[in-house]
Parts: C-alpha cells; sequence; structure tokens
C-alpha cells in the first residue's frame, strides 16, 4: 500500500526533474549565449544564473509547510 507521504515525495521528485529539464532548455537558449567561445558578461551571468538554480533544485531540500 502506498502511503500519502510516498506519493508527496513522488511527487516533489518528479517536479523536481522538470524544473531541471526547464532550466537546462532555459540555459540553452541563444539569448545566454550557451555556444559562445567568449561570452558577453550578461551571457556568463545568465549561465551563472541557470547553474545555480540547477544546483539548488539537485542539492536542496525544501520542506512543505
Amino acid at each position: 500500500m502506498v502511503t500519502n507521504d510516498e506519493c508527496i515525495d513522488l511527487a516533489k521528485a518528479l517536479e523536481r526533474l522538470r524544473s531541471i529539464k526547464i532550466v537546462g532548455d532555459v540555459k540553452a537558449l541563444t539569448i545566454g549565449g550557451a555556444t559562445n567561445i567568449m561570452p558577453t558578461p550578461f551571457q556568463a551571468g545568465y549561465q551563472l544564473a541557470c547553474e545555480e538554480i540547477t544546483h539548488r533544485l539537485q542539492n536542496e531540500n525544501w520542506e512543505l509547510i
């Protein structure tokens, strides 16, 4: 029998994976300069922000209130 907590944990894990995929897609946009050898300061910041968001999604655990 599956518990409510297990269902919530599954939903959280699936949402985390979906969010990581979205951030990866945003990071790959042309505006972010993912393929540029010499990114502009904006593009470097854009890439860094995407990396930070991905890191937080992968490593932080938020509690439901």
